[in-house]
């Protein structure tokens, strides 16, 4: 037979141990029970042990035994002198049959519900989650726990109570290490680095207000805080420490103790005692050589992953105690969430995207050696792109934009000039007047000759007119002589108003400056060409003429506007190099035909050209000037 146990309260004050009392009002504050107690379960066997009769108690269990239980902790409080509430009772009861079962996972029992409710209608349950089991006489504690649920979600409220159990056993723990401070004294140095940790919001500053806090807490002399960057550890922060100077040895022998420590993903801590497996060989080296000092090096783990270190040294004579060590344990299970953001948030940008990108291709590249994998895969496929894929091949070449036509006005004949009536970049029509010459020394010269002619001719009349023959002949011929300088005075004096030959534009013929000054028969005034009409000069290098075809297309780019591109077509290969000493000594001039020509293009202007020569492999076109280097210098 099964009896009841009866419930008494532990304690005088209805609310236990300071931290049991935490335990369970956090657990009712956050809206994941309505009400909860931590029992201590006694159960002892009866004398008819299996034999009795089990009368059933509606929560399971088996007859033989009997016990009682005392409350540690209740949530909400009792009133002095009031009796448990009876969800209490039946949960001792149905703690009662857990322990005797022996089972050790949360469960739950409904307490008002009836088969006609449906699946979503909210009920009220008892949880129960084991947190220690008495041997012998010893007594057994479990959590009992009042819940509001429906069916379909009871299975979140076990999942959220079950921590219960592991946070109860390290409470044991630090009560059995004989630490001297309080249970409420270890909670608050545990949650202590994590509100300082939330007062800021960069990484830096939080870390050095994380490592200012243990300090404090732990009467260190140097805490310090580092995170895994590939498969090294950097030193993120050290206690009121404004700059990180990495070159320094005290920072390397920092890291190296935090590599050790994760490297066996286990608390280091040196002296160490002589029963403890770690290795403390970097740990002893920074003790021994920035101290002495006792080193203690935790790690930073996120989902049960080690990806940081704290390192805590303080005086040689001040080991960390068993329950300090379980207290920094808790403090950075609980600050390394945070710290880890804002490490994270705080790196650019490109860091960033790798780490990105390395955790999305370590999802099916494998969880190890990523950055090699990918960068294998990258170099497989960059190989194969090179070797088949084919790209167009341009040849590339500096050209000058020149006019189809150009025509030279010179100097008729010596003289001086008068004015001009053009300059350079005017546009003229064929026979405007660009200059004069001037005329009058000629017109002088003609009257003369005019003259001298009037009189030969009348000399010959009077030799006729006497019989003389000869002489008239001769007088004749002296007229006709200077009727041909006559002439000749007369096309000169025409010239003098110097007349565009063709359309265009004035691209040579600066007179300002030599106005009324002699210029001689032959000298180049203006020139005259029609900008309508260009064409462009490349030089082509040598090593390229060979892919040069005629009827060839391309584009080219001017530097007065580099983004604006025009096609052209070659229409002419010179067959001999450019004499030129010069840059392009050794090119060849190739002539191409400019299509759509833009109006904004003029004689003179420069830039780069590119000639189609069809496509080749991208490994031919980014190595065959190397190759061709190398044969010519080793003659393969």
């Amino acid at each position: 037979m099964t009896a009841h146990p009866p419930i008494h309260q532990a304690t005088s004050d209805q609310g236990g141990d300071g931290f049991l009392a935490g335990l369970i009002k956090s657990r009712c504050a956050d809206g994941t029970a309505d009400a909860g107690a931590i029992l201590r379960i006694r159960l002892t066997t009866l004398a008819g042990g299996a034999d009795a009769e089990a009368e059933p108690t509606g929560v399971g269990g088996s007859g033989g035994v009997e016990g009682d239980a005392d409350i540690l902790a209740i949530c909400p409080a009792l009133a002095p002198g009031s009796d448990p509430p009876v969800w209490v009772e039946i949960g001792a009861r149905a703690a009662s049959s857990r322990v005797q079962s022996g089972d050790r996972s949360p469960a739950a029992v409904a307490i008002n519900a009836s088969g006609d409710d449906e699946r979503g209608a909210t009920i009220q349950w008892i949880v129960t989650v084991p947190l220690r089991f008495g041997v012998g006489d010893a007594a057994s504690a479990v959590a009992v726990f009042l819940v509001s649920s429906a069916r379909d979600t009871i299975d979140g409220a076990l999942a959220a109570l079950a921590p219960v159990a592991p946070e109860f056993e390290a409470h044991e723990r630090r009560l059995a290490s004989g630490s001297s401070s309080s249970p409420v004294d270890r909670m608050n140095s545990a949650v202590a680095p994590l509100l300082a940790a939330n007062a800021q919001d960069r990484f830096f500053a939080a870390a050095v207000a994380v490592c200012n806090g243990i300090e404090a807490s732990m009467g260190a002399h140097r805490v310090s805080v580092g995170f895994l960057r590939g498969r090294d550890v950097r030193l993120g922060a050290i206690g009121h420490t404004e700059k990180i100077v990495r070159s320094t040895r005290l920072v390397r022998d920092i890291e190296n103790a935090m590599e050790e420590c994760l490297d066996q993903d286990r608390e280091v801590v040196t002296p160490a005692p002589v029963e403890s497996p770690a290795v403390d060989r970097a740990a002893g080296e920074l003790s021994r050589l920035h101290g002495p000092a006792s080193v203690c090096v935790v790690p930073l783990r996120r989902g049960g992953e080690p990806i940081g270190a704290l390192c805590i040294e303080r005086a040689i004579d001040r080991p960390m105690t068993p329950g300090e060590i379980e207290s920094i344990r808790l403090a950075c299970e609980l600050v390394t969430p945070r710290l880890h953001d804002l490490s994270e948030r705080d790196r650019w940008l490109g860091a960033r995207a790798a780490s990105s990108l390395r955790r999305s291709a370590g999802a099916w590249l494998g969880p190890t050696h990523t950055w090699a994998k990918l960068l294998a895969i990258a170099g497989f496929a960059a190989l194969v792109f090179l070797v088949f894929a084919r790209g167009p091949y341009r040849v590339s070449a500096p050209f000058v934009l020149r006019t189809i036509e150009r025509r030279v006005v010179p100097a008729p004949f010596d003289g001086y000039l008068e004015s001009r009536s053009a300059r350079i970049g005017d546009t003229v029509d064929a026979g405007d007047v660009l200059a004069t010459l001037d005329a009058s020394a000629l017109l002088l010269e003609r009257a003369e000759a005019a003259a001298s002619r009037g009189g030969f001719i009348a000399e010959a009349d009077r030799a006729r007119g006497v019989g003389k023959a000869a002489d008239a002949l001769i007088a004749e011929a002296r007229a006709r002589e200077l009727q041909a300088t006559i002439d000749l005075l007369d096309w000169r004096i025409g010239r003098a108003v110097i007349r565009a030959p063709i359309g265009g534009v004035v691209v040579q013929g600066d007179l300002d400056a030599i106005i009324g000054a002699p210029v001689g028969a032959g000298d180049t005034l203006f020139v005259v060409a029609p900008i309508d009409a260009l064409r462009a000069e490349l030089s082509v290098d040598e090593s390229q003429i060979a892919d040069v075809r005629l009827g060839a297309g391309g584009t080219l780019a001017t530097t007065a506007d580099p983004s604006a591109r025009v096609a052209f077509e070659v229409t002419r290969l010179d067959p001999v190099a450019i004499e030129d000493t010069g840059e392009n000594t050794g090119a060849f001039r190739v002539v191409v035909r400019i299509e759509d020509e833009p109006g904004w293009l003029r004689p003179g202007m420069e830039g780069v050209a590119k000639v189609d020569a069809g496509r080749r492999r991208y490994a031919w076109l980014w190595s065959h000037r190397l190759v061709n280097w190398v044969r010519m210098k080793l003659w393969i």
